[in-house]
């Protein structure tokens, strides 16, 4: 194919290191590298899946290994508390970054099962439903906002349905393996 061929193994290797290096995607914490890289990775496979006519099965093995990896991990939730303050605010839109409601939801609607390696999360949701029966809007990322849909802080119409959408699944596959 040519000199700059970047198929092989240790050639792409070597691009990704560069990238992540010079991308300063790398974390000190061990359990921290790669969660919201991963999520993303998922969602896109997942996307690819669904809009492909005949998707290789490499892509479904790599998405559920990709949800393997995540869970694992309890979705960042293994100590109990968040690896990071901010996975634990719902914002919306959630844009690249990693939170416990999108990961929740991208499980969902990915046709993943429960597992109980996300029930602290599950109970971290529910935790932050607010008297009223809605979720509030997390932290506003930093970026360009053409227009405001919700207040941060505020009620969130959108946390609100995936939080639903989120426990609704939860609580139906937890129905169907009782």
């Amino acid at each position: 194919m040519g000199g700059n061929n970047l198929t092989s193994h240790s050639s792409r290797q070597s691009a990704l290191s560069q990238s992540v290096h010079a991308h300063g995607l790398r974390h000190h914490h061990p359990q921290l590298n790669g969660m919201e890289t991963t999520l993303l990775l998922v969602e896109a496979l997942w996307q690819f899946e669904r809009s492909a006519d005949k998707p290789p099965t490499r892509i479904a093995k790599a998405r559920l290994k990709g949800w393997s990896r995540l869970l694992e991990r309890h979705l960042g939730l293994g100590s109990g508390a968040p690896l990071k303050r901010q996975w634990a605010s719902f914002s919306f839109p959630p844009y690249w970054f990693y939170d416990y409601l999108t990961a929740l939801d991208c499980l969902r609607d990915s046709a993943g099962r429960p597992d109980r390696a996300a029930q602290q999360a599950i109970d971290l949701v529910r935790a932050r439903r607010r008297q009223d029966g809605t979720w509030r809007r997390g932290a506003k990322h930093a970026g360009k906002t053409h227009f405001e849909m919700e207040s941060a802080g505020g009620p969130s119409r959108w946390n609100t349905l995936r939080a639903m959408r989120v426990l609704d699944w939860w609580a139906e596959s937890s129905a169907e393996r009782a």
